[in-house]
């Protein structure tokens, strides 16, 4: 009896393991979001299946690929599918090939992006290195000349007398007594 009503999926009993595992084909697929729907061999309700339910092994699902799967109830109550396996033995090379090639591209933008982007970075420090250089000389002569305009003289430092050895002033004679 299948395990949830409706279902119609043919199950594959996994040596003896409580979890009944289906095979189907992946129906849809949305790469931006990370999700689709397995079809089940046999029909039956289509399943809703994440990214996170395939194994990790960096390669993308494709429509039509053949897969294995359980069926749990999410937490919102509806049916999907986890531990999504690969099947060995279907499944077309063009796919996988294609999803190599995607890879590949996809890794050889990044890496043309960093090598853009450094190129960029070199090319504008060693202009501006040049700029400045060509410039300096003018440069500094019309700073010096600006600093002489602007900067007042300074005044000649006032001399203290020292206070501890300073004789006292004498009163002015108005102020005698």
């Amino acid at each position: 009896m299948p395990p949830f009503p409706g279902f119609t999926g043919t199950g594959i009993d996994e040596l003896g393991s409580k979890n009944m595992r289906f095979v189907g084909t992946l129906k849809t697929w949305d790469d931006d979001q990370g999700m689709g729907t397995i079809e089940p061999q046999g029909g039956g309700q289509g399943l809703f299946v994440r990214i996170s339910a395939f194994p990790g092994d960096a390669q993308m699902p494709h429509v039509g690929e053949a897969l294995s799967f359980e069926v749990e109830l999410s937490a919102s109550g509806r049916k999907q599918a986890v531990r999504v396996r690969r099947q060995a033995d279907t499944g077309s090379s063009a796919a996988r090939s294609r999803t190599a090639a995607r890879a590949a591209a996809a890794n050889a933008q990044r890496r043309n992006w960093m090598v853009g982007t450094a190129v960029a970075v070199l090319l504008t420090t060693v202009g501006g290195l040049a700029l400045m250089r060509h410039y300096e000389p003018e440069a500094s002569a019309k700073f010096a000349a600006l600093n002489a305009e602007l900067k007042p003289e300074a005044p000649a430092p006032v001399q203290q007398a020292d206070k501890a050895h300073a004789k006292p002033a004498a009163k002015p004679a108005s102020l005698k007594h």
